[in-house]
């Protein structure tokens, strides 16, 4: 019979620490990852492109929401100026993944949409963290 460290928890594990890291990991990216997966399935819905005027702005607006979302959570895990650059690439690729939707077009106009978004939470963020603390 082999002795095994009594700190260990699993077969794979060298100790309890690697637990709190991956534990820390999950606690911190899994928002991130959750996130950007439901953005990716909302832009998989395809269109038949006819919308009225209060759809279209509704649909913008969401897209701002999502993406300061995004920025908040991306912040949480990366200095804030690596965040809003994830979120942008993430916003320019969405928009490509769009060309692949039927109904759906990738344009760089929503790009600039999402990037408002992101802008928001890079300015807003610092400021409510300063308010909260005075």
């Amino acid at each position: 019979m082999v002795a095994r460290d009594s700190r260990a928890v699993c077969g794979l594990c060298a100790g309890i620490r690697h637990h709190a890291v991956v534990a820390n990991v999950v606690r911190t990216w899994g928002p991130v990852i959750v996130w950007m997966a439901l953005i990716f399935v909302l832009s998989s819905q395809s269109s038949d492109g006819r919308h009225s005027d209060l759809v279209i702005v509704l649909r913008k607006g969401a897209h701002v929401c999502e993406y300061l979302i995004l920025t908040v959570l991306l912040r949480r895990c990366v200095r804030p100026s690596l965040a809003a650059l994830i979120a942008l690439g993430y916003a320019a690729s969405d928009e490509w993944h769009q060309t692949f939707v039927p109904g759906r077009e990738g344009v760089p106009r929503d790009v600039a949409i999402d990037g408002i978004g992101i802008a928001l939470a890079t300015v807003l963020m610092p400021r409510i963290r300063r308010s909260r603390i005075t």
